[in-house]
């Protein structure tokens, strides 16, 4: 098997590979063995269906609104910058350790013309922005979980936002023309306004992620608290953007999210039942939304509409 390259340039080898799929199934596996299968398939008969219509709608709006931040960051229509960000996420979400990632320059080239240094920095870009409001909005979740202040969290959180923003501004001397290219691409898409849009538009798709998850956790159990669920959420949300996931984020995502509501004492059969029920039903809207969107995305891009 030949090595890939992954969204920072480095090799993917098949052992980077191999290794976080079977540590996955193996986290899995040991999650399932924490609760009685009887006990586990009757929770799951017992999800009341209106959450998880509700879960959809939330999922469905929260793609739309990141296809938001495509657009503003790529000035390609909003059409075709949904299209890329659901093809994109779908395949985030079900390769292993991130091997979705090269999927948006690739598809911006195709769909807009873009070259692929410039798509990687949009990607970058993008990223370092998300996570700025991930880590912003997890302050007020996470603060009291890992024992630090949270005003101190609060000004960690917008370093990657500054990072992005004055990154391009400094002298980066005799570089290859690609990195210059990565650089000046990174510049033209951190205009302080261009950031702060995104920025807020983050924030507002990292609270529909944590409603996802509570309108889940709702379908199984009503014990469970918005300030548990996003705490677990965000949690979870962390993990998965690692590259130690296996396929769909299964195992990993699920034991996080588990974890983090048994030591907020929710029971471990609620817990383990809706990390599954919430990442596998994630996984199905995506491929759903995704697949859609790439059979869409294949004749609009080839046609130029």
């Amino acid at each position: 098997m030949e090595d890939t390259l992954n969204s920072k340039g480095k090799k993917v080898t098949p052992v980077r590979v191999v290794v976080p799929v079977l540590f996955s199934f193996l986290l899995f596996f040991l999650l399932l063995r924490s609760v009685q299968p009887a006990r586990l398939l009757e929770m799951l008969s017992r999800v009341r269906g209106e959450w998880l219509v509700v879960a959809a709608l939330v999922y469905a709006f929260d793609y739309a609104v990141r296809g938001v931040r495509v657009w503003l960051a790529t000035r390609l229509t909003y059409r075709i910058s949904f299209l890329v960000f659901s093809t994109y996420m779908c395949l985030v979400r079900l390769l292993p350790v991130k091997l979705g990632e090269l999927s948006l320059p690739l598809l911006l080239k195709r769909c807009g013309g873009t070259g692929l240094v410039e798509g990687t920095s949009i990607l970058v870009g993008i990223r370092l922005v998300d996570l700025s409001a991930l880590m912003t909005l997890g302050t007020f979740f996470l603060g009291g979980l890992v024992g630090m202040d949270r005003w101190v969290l609060a000004s960690v959180s917008i370093l990657p936002l500054l990072g992005v923003f004055l990154l391009p501004k400094l002298g980066i001397g005799d570089v290859s023309p690609r990195l210059r290219r990565f650089v000046e691409g990174l510049g033209e898409f951190g205009s302080p306004s261009l950031l702060l849009s995104i920025y807020v538009v983050s924030l507002f798709r990292w609270g529909l992620n944590i409603l996802f998850f509570y309108c889940i956790t709702r379908g199984i159990s009503s014990s469970v608290g918005l300030l548990q669920v996003g705490t677990a959420a965000l949690s979870s949300s962390v993990v998965f953007s690692l590259p130690i996931n296996g396929f769909g984020g299964v195992g990993t995502v699920d034991a996080s999210w588990a974890g983090i509501l048994v030591l907020l004492g929710i029971s471990k059969d609620v817990a383990i039942t809706s990390g599954i029920l919430a990442n596998m039903y994630a996984n199905l809207l995506s491929v759903f939304l995704g697949g859609g969107s790439y059979l869409v995305i294949r004749k609009v891009c080839r046609d130029g509409s």
